[in-house]
Parts: C-alpha cells; structure tokens; sequence
C-alpha cells in the first residue's frame, strides 16, 4: 500500500520514499523570497521556513498568504541580525549595537547566555510568524551554531513540543554515517558529535516531537550545486521521509547557483517521473 499525499495528509503504507524540500531562510532578501517562490511554483520547493527578523519577512509573509500550497516554518535565529524583542529584554543574547552576535562570540560566551531569554526570543519569533496570519508546519534552526550547545538545542526541542510542531534535526537515523562531515563543520571530536547525536535523537523521541527521517545537506555545499549531483541525491534516497536542505536566492553567488539548479528543466522531469512523493513538514 503506498502512502496518498492529499493537501498535507498522509496516510501510511510502505516501501515509499518521500521528500520535503526546504528552501531556507524565507525573508533573509527579497531575492530570496522570489527565488523560493519560483522554485515552488515549478514544483520543486515543498517547504521553506522564514528568519522573521529579516527585512523581507513582512512583504514575504504577504507573500505566504497568497500562496497557501508553500507550507512553511519558522526559522529559528540568534545569530543574524536583531532580535524580535527588545534588546534590554535579551541582553545576553546581544553585542553592544543591539544586534544578535556572531558565531565566534557566541562561542566565547556560551557560559554567560542566557537560556530563558534564547527561549523568550525564539517563542516571540514563533508568535511574529503567526501574527502574519500564518500557521507554522515545523521548526528549524539558523545555521549549525544551535547544534553545538545541548542546552541551545533543547530549547527548540520544548518549543516544538508546546507547540506540537515537527521539526529538522540535521542529522537523521544515518547519523553514524555522517559523524565525519559533521566533524568538519563543528570541530568538535568524533565521539562528542555522536554521542551528542544520540542524546538529540533521544531528547524528541522523549518529548513526543516529530522529524523527518534522515536530513541531506550535501546539495547546499561548496561543490554539491549542480544538476548531476542533486539527481545523484534524488536517486539514492531511501525508503521513508527525507528533508533536503536548499538555499536558493537571486543576486548572491552561491544561492544564485542553487536556483539554478532547481529550476533546471532536467529536475522537475526526474521528480515528475520518479517514484518520490513530495510532502511538506504537515505530512508527519
């Protein structure tokens, strides 16, 4: 029995391979928005998820309304740009501007943040995105810097289980085959990233919250935006419910050629023609 995808509701059956393909950071430039526009009006984009502090995110929700099909989330960030709230409100969150710090700063003063300010601005992220009159499909995080820190982390994992929403965890049930990458994007020791791994796998089994099954990030890298690779990806997926992580944007280099990609003739066809289902984050 194959699963039946019919406007966001899955009914499950089995030897089927789905897949969400998310386009990141909705609202980061109008180029951006218009680039995951295109890709899902072509039917490619399944999914995006939107930096609601960024300065596109308002004429990009309008955006959203008027395209309910696009199912989207919100993007959680403490690491670009300014906070939702008010910078006295988040002080350890802050550089002296105001404006949330940067990774390596972060990192300098993981002892002094502030974990129920990261939740208070994450939850007010959340409540912006629903203030549009829109109604979140998951929740994600900004770059690999909410990965490091346990603490950082779980503060997505309790909100997404109070909102009882999915969300992306960046690596899925192959996580021991992608301890080595992982590796080379954190610096962290190979046993502290899967031992941490498992512990994040273990936190949203504990809470109750959902997630793909496997998380592909190997499109959206130096080297990795081009045709052939990304039909090597489609073709190679397995069984169950993959997210594949895009980035597609016009007027900046590398997101330039990611829509590229996506757009690409020879990839609508593959998926038109293959046995992949495409789903959003609402089919979990």
């Amino acid at each position: 029995m194959a699963w039946i995808v019919d406007h966001g509701a899955v009914v499950q059956g089995s030897d089927v391979r789905r897949l969400i393909i998310n386009g990141d950071d909705y609202g980061f430039t109008e180029g951006v928005v218009r680039a995951i526009l295109d890709a899902h009006r072509v039917g490619v984009v399944t999914s995006t998820t939107a930096l609601v502090n960024m300065p596109a995110w308002d004429a990009g929700a309008a955006l959203l309304r008027e395209t309910p099909s696009l199912r989207a989330g919100v993007h959680l960030v403490f690491n670009d740009g300014a906070p939702v709230l008010p910078p006295e409100r988040v002080p350890t969150l802050v550089d002296s501007s105001g404006r949330f710090m940067k990774d390596v700063e972060l990192r300098q003063r993981a002892d002094t943040l502030n974990t129920a300010e990261l939740k208070a601005e994450f939850r007010a992220q959340i409540e912006r995105f629903r203030s549009a009159g829109l109604q979140p499909t998951h929740l994600d995080n900004h770059c690999s810097i909410s990965y490091e820190n346990p603490e950082w982390f779980r503060v997505t994992v309790e909100l997404a289980a109070e909102y009882d929403l999915p969300m992306r965890l960046p690596f899925g049930d192959d996580l021991p085959q992608l301890v080595a990458g992982l590796v080379g994007q954190t610096g962290l020791p190979a046993e502290r990233v899967l031992a941490q791994g498992l512990s994040f796998q273990r936190l949203l089994q504990e809470l109750g919250v959902r997630r793909p099954d496997r998380f592909v990030m190997t499109f959206s890298r130096d080297g990795g935006r081009t045709v052939d690779n990304l039909l090597a990806i489609l073709e190679r997926l397995p069984e169950g419910t993959s997210e594949l992580l895009t980035h597609p944007g016009y007027g900046i280099p590398w997101r330039q050629a990611e829509i590229e990609v996506l757009l690409d003739p020879r990839v609508r066809q593959y998926l038109r023609r293959s046995d992949l289902e495409l789903v959003s984050f609402a089919a979990l």
